[in-house]
């Protein structure tokens, strides 16, 4: 494997005006702490040449009960204050984060990108059905709520 980036921390932020609550599927021995999302000391994983990671989150939307254990939605950058504007409502579901460092540096790079909603329209793809299904059965062999 030849190494590509280093201590790559890829931390999804949903906006609470859609979404109710959350879990990230297959990573739980993954998980950091918030604050170690800027701590570049605190080492994550590795991503090689030509290889791609998929992360999977269960999400309730807002209006729909939940009885399972998830995490409520964050409310960082969606929440007005004296420096930050509420996006427009409906218009982002989730906010992506990366932080990754290239092979020998020692300071990571960041950066952001907000999701927009796709129109209700809009099908999934062939590979989302399949990569959903493989979590699906993957959390009933564990017995995972």
């Amino acid at each position: 494997m030849i190494t590509v980036a280093t201590g790559v921390k890829l931390p999804v932020e949903f906006s609470s005006l859609a979404v109710r609550a959350y879990r990230l599927i297959g990573y739980e021995n993954r998980l950091l702490r918030n604050e170690y999302f800027t701590d570049d000391k605190k080492n994550a994983g590795d991503i090689g040449s030509g290889h791609t990671v998929t992360a999977l989150h269960e999400v309730v939307p807002v209006g729909l009960e939940h009885t399972d254990r998830v995490r409520h939605a964050d409310s960082l950058r969606y929440v007005t204050t004296s420096t930050k504007r509420t996006p427009k409502a409906g218009s982002e579901l989730p906010f992506v984060s990366s932080r990754y460092k290239t092979p020998g540096a020692s300071r990571s790079r960041l950066m952001t990108h907000p999701v927009r909603l796709a129109p209700a329209n809009q099908h999934s793809s062939n590979d989302f059905r399949f990569a959903a299904s493989v979590a699906s059965f993957g959390m009933l062999l564990r017995g995972s709520e």
